[in-house]
């Protein structure tokens, strides 16, 4: 595979002077044989510049290039001393396990060779440049800027978006030196306050790179305030770069110059000089928006005129002569009750006839990142509950239920477990309001959306009395990338289980309708006692008005409910219970016992089964717990890490007690007896005349009996083949 060939093509073709090191090597590649692949050393030019080495097809250096080698984590190792067949060899072993053999004519053109290498690597150079900048930073006194924002961390503050700040700047430079060769800067503006109490400068924010130009105009503004500590004393200082690289920030400084914001407050434009080593290399115009101040008063309605100002200036024929008197602050009102870390920018852009365009841009985290997780995980960890309490409320089941049964329990236990955990994680996170794209692998936060903010802009022309603001909520894909399998994502998921055959078994429709019949009987029981509090409540103040609409309500709903409660289904859902389920002594303390009141301890109360629940009357407690857990009422909330721990032993006693089934089925089941039951006789059969009792009874996963088949009445018909019971 190539990447960018053209360009390395041309980069290689370039003149010597801008390579490192250049000259002749063996390079040993493979070559396919008759019967297999050989290793041959050839003589070929390479050329070494920055961390790339070329190499040629020939040792004609105008000879097409053939390839290149990335020199990055890598070493340079030399087996031997000696002259080899090629010349002195040595290898460039990389990470990966991969290795490249080189050779040389002489012992000192090898020497050279590897030295060059070895400072070709960019951690070479990165090593190198933190050394220069600590001379940097050692000659000038240890002196660092610090950025405003880092400030306002380590003072735990933050910008009040409807603060009114001291003023507000605009920059234009003029008659800024060009290089050496002729060629216009790439200027861009720093800004830096420093208080009189404060050790050093803070770097208070830059402009935007104009290319190219001798005389820029930014439309990037600063806002001076009140709340970063400024006043009329701070000193401000403005610093001219001529930015060579964009991408690295790599500039050089042209000029700086430093004066008092009280001077800004007091004029609307002042042009200073910028100054470097004591020589002009330009000037800067600050242009200033200060906050009108009401000079009424209730015992002198009325005011002097003011007088013009003269400071004001004509740019062009085409603007006024004062481009922006007021200075617009937008009112953001109560933003900050569902924001917060607000990152403010102001932009002055000129339109024309219109004078000019003021532009505060506005970005803000939302409160709700981990709040809304935790809701939608409340919203699962009740649902598992209420599953929960629906498979272990059937009581103990026998036979090959008894293995589904726990394996149902232990998938809603994990799943409860995992959403608790994920919970929990998020209830740590209190006081943050960011999940960066950064952590998007992070499994402890999953739940949590990436890069969701508020972006506003608001633009106001103060000549047209206009303004507009647009918000954007900017989040990133909703996708599972802590996930270590890949699935295609979850809408790829849910059109793959829409496109499942399912089974046209009658069966499946009976449950998938039972199912159905149970939710809606859920929602509508709870609408009828929410219906039956407001009589109620009515009835209580004697208030008639109303009652009649709700009694209708109600019986519509009860009728309802009854449409859907079939009597047969409810019937057939209570014998095939009692038919599987284990009837339990009171004084038999079984396994399945410990589980539900260790699952009672757990709190598992739903409120969507609110069994014969009256609006009279409390619910009844479905899960009685044990003694310890009753006399250790004195906990108000458990926490989550000790509901964790429960789950936990819960599943590991789910566990132990569904291998104990399927080994005790497993041991019953060699060899299996084949007998004739008659289904009518079996309440008849006196248990203790047996010796040997029947202990599991096989059936699938719709009900069915294998091997034969349930009549309505109950009994079992013979299709040729004898049932299978395990003895």
């Amino acid at each position: 595979m190539r990447f960018n060939a053209k360009e390395l093509v041309t980069l290689a073709q370039q003149a010597s002077n801008k390579f490192d090191k250049e000259g002749i090597l063996f390079v040993t590649e493979k070559q396919d044989g008759f019967f297999k692949q050989r290793e041959v050393s050839t003589e070929k030019f390479c050329r070494l510049r920055g961390n790339l080495l070329f190499y040629f097809k020939s040792i004609d250096q105008f000879s097409e290039p053939q390839g290149v080698i990335v020199l990055e984590k890598f070493t340079v190792t030399t087996y031997t001393t000696h002259k080899e067949h090629d010349g002195f060899v040595f290898y460039l072993e990389f990470n990966d396990g991969l290795k490249q053999r080189l050779a040389c004519h002489t012992e000192m053109e090898r020497s050279d060779w590897i030295q060059a290498i070895k400072l070709a690597s960019y951690e070479v150079i990165r090593a190198q440049m933190h050394t220069l900048r600590e001379q940097i930073e050692k000659k000038r006194g240890n002196r660092q800027d610090v950025d405003v924002e880092l400030v306002r961390v380590q003072q735990n503050k933050e910008i009040d978006i409807n603060e009114i700040p001291l003023c507000e700047v605009s920059f234009q430079c003029d008659n800024l030196l060009c290089d050496a060769h002729g060629r216009p800067p790439n200027p861009s503006i720093v800004v830096h306050v420093r208080n009189s109490n404060a050790a050093g400068w803070i770097k208070y924010g830059r402009t935007e790179i104009v290319e190219n130009s001798s005389n820029p105009h930014f439309n990037c503004t600063f806002q001076f305030r009140n709340g970063d500590g400024l006043n009329s004393a701070t000193k401000i200082r403005f610093t001219a770069f001529d930015v060579r690289e964009k991408l690295s920030k790599t500039a050089v400084p042209m000029g700086s110059a430093e004066i008092p914001l009280a001077l800004i407050q007091e004029t609307t434009r002042i042009r200073i000089p910028l100054q470097h080593l004591g020589v002009t290399k330009g000037f800067l115009s600050v242009t200033s928006w200060a906050p009108e101040e009401d000079k009424k008063t209730l015992r002198s309605p009325a005011k002097k005129l003011e007088t013009p100002q003269k400071l004001g200036h004509r740019r062009s024929q085409s603007l006024p002569p004062k481009l922006g008197v007021k200075l617009f602050v937008p009112p953001h009102l109560k933003l900050n009750l569902l924001f917060a870390n607000p990152v403010m920018r102001t932009y002055r852009l000129q339109s024309g006839l219109g004078g000019d365009i003021s532009v505060h841009e506005l970005m803000a985290e939302s409160k709700f990142t981990f709040l809304v997780p935790q809701q939608l995980l409340n919203i699962w960890i009740a649902r598992e509950k209420e599953l929960l309490q629906e498979i272990s409320g059937m009581g103990e089941l026998g036979g090959i239920w008894r293995n589904k049964q726990m394996q149902l329990l232990d998938k809603h236990l994990k799943l409860l477990k995992d959403y608790s955990q994920a919970k929990q994680n998020l209830q740590q996170c209190n006081g943050k309001f960011f999940k960066a794209s950064t952590k998007k692998a992070d499994e402890s936060l999953e739940f949590a959306p990436i890069n969701l903010h508020l972006q506003r802009m608001w633009a106001h022309n103060n000549t047209l009395k206009r303004s507009g603001c647009l918000d954007v909520i900017t989040v990133g894909a909703f996708t599972r990338h802590a996930g270590k399998t890949k699935t295609g994502g979850l809408i790829k998921l849910l059109h793959q289980l829409k496109d499942t055959p399912t089974r046209g078994d009658a069966n499946t429709h009976k449950v998938q309708a039972a199912n159905d019949a149970v939710q809606s009987i859920k929602t509508l029981r709870k609408e009828i006692v929410e219906i039956m509090s407001q009589l109620l409540l009515l009835a209580k103040t004697k208030n008639p008005k109303g009652m009649l609409p709700l009694c209708n309500e109600m019986i519509a709903k009860t009728r309802s409910l009854l449409t859907i409660w079939e009597p047969g289904l409810v019937q057939e859902t209570f014998e095939f219970i009692e038919m599987h389920r284990i009837i339990e002594e009171p004084d038999n303390n079984s396994p399945f016992k410990k589980i539900t009141q260790q699952l009672g301890d757990l709190d598992l109360k739903s409120p969507y089964l609110e069994d014969f629940a009256t609006p009279m009357g409390p619910v009844p407690d479905l899960w009685p717990k044990s003694k310890e857990s009753a006399s250790s009422a004195n906990a108000i909330t458990p926490s989550p890490s000790s509901d964790l721990t429960k789950i936990e032993s819960i599943q590991d006693n789910v566990k132990n007690f569904g291998q104990k089934s399927s080994d005790e089925i497993m041991s019953c089941s060699l060899p299996p007896s084949s007998i004739h039951f008659d289904t009518e006789n079996a309440n008849s059969i006196d248990k203790k005349s047996e010796t040997n009792s029947i202990q599991e009874t096989h059936f699938d996963v719709s009900g069915d009996v294998i091997e034969g088949s349930i009549c309505e009445n109950g009994t079992a018909e013979n299709t040729g083949k004898s049932i299978n019971f395990y003895l």
